[in-house]
């Protein structure tokens, strides 16, 4: 085998057998139900064009000596879904472009690896995306929110943000929590940002313009905007432009 062949596989090391490897190729297009129907194989190479059903908060590591970011997106709906598994500048385009829950996109170079109980996919070095339609989801108007509502999308403004506290919960697992104010422009609420949703907003700002996805209203001494570990949270100035109270 060449030289560069085994560069090539030597990449997958520890993500997929090194037979599964040598069997890349140019990406050819699929969609969802290509992958539930078996349709793909470990260790070839993709082009999936579906909608996003779900995308989750990053999570840091450091591995040697660098920060790595990884993150999960999932694609489908809640009845037929891959997991698609972003790393690094991947994970972090999601954000800046951003890539929003029910957006349809197209990604580019996805590796087809096995997951733990299916088959998932995962990014490369030079996986990207494109936008093919968006969804503008969001509330922006927090007099429409009631207790009890679960899986929102909520577009805010950042007014203040509190320290992290960190809690054992009765099993004995470290959590932590973030209270803050955010706004529509024209009401405040309290917002209680959860464990991967803390970490988030621990790095945002004041001012930033925010969106969170599969949020959750609960009665707390008045509304309380709740976002956890199966929450995204995302920041981004154009969305300001999509607040009822705050458009230019």
């Amino acid at each position: 085998m060449a030289e560069e062949n085994n560069e090539d596989i030597d990449a997958y090391s520890g993500m997929i057998s090194r037979e599964a490897a040598s069997n890349l190729s140019k990406p050819r297009k699929i969609k969802v139900e290509d992958i539930l129907s078996g349709n793909v194989r470990e260790g070839e190479l993709v082009d999936i064009e579906d909608y996003v059903y779900r995308v989750f908060n990053p999570r840091r590591f450091e591995k040697d000596g660098r920060e790595r970011h990884v993150r999960t997106i999932i694609l489908g709906n809640v009845e037929r879904s891959v997991r698609v598994t972003l790393w690094d500048k991947s994970s972090a385009l999601v954000d800046m472009i951003p890539i929003e829950r029910q957006d349809k996109i197209y990604i580019n170079n996805l590796l087809v690896r096995k997951g733990l109980n299916e088959l998932e996919l995962s990014s490369r070095g030079n996986t990207f995306f494109t936008r093919i339609s968006a969804s503008n989801t969001g509330i922006s108007d927090f007099s429409t929110l009631t207790a009890g509502e679960n899986n929102i999308d909520i577009l805010a403004k950042i007014v203040a943000i509190g320290p992290a506290k960190y809690f054992d919960d009765q099993n004995g697992k470290q959590r932590k929590v973030a209270r803050c104010t955010v706004s529509d422009g024209l009401v405040n609420l309290s917002a209680a940002f959860w464990d991967s949703s803390c970490e988030y907003i621990s790095t945002a700002h004041p001012g930033d313009y925010i969106k969170i996805e599969f949020g959750s209203v609960k009665e707390n001494n008045g509304l309380e905007i709740n976002a956890g570990n199966f929450s995204r949270v995302v920041a981004n100035k154009l969305f300001k432009n999509r607040m009822k109270w705050l458009k230019d």
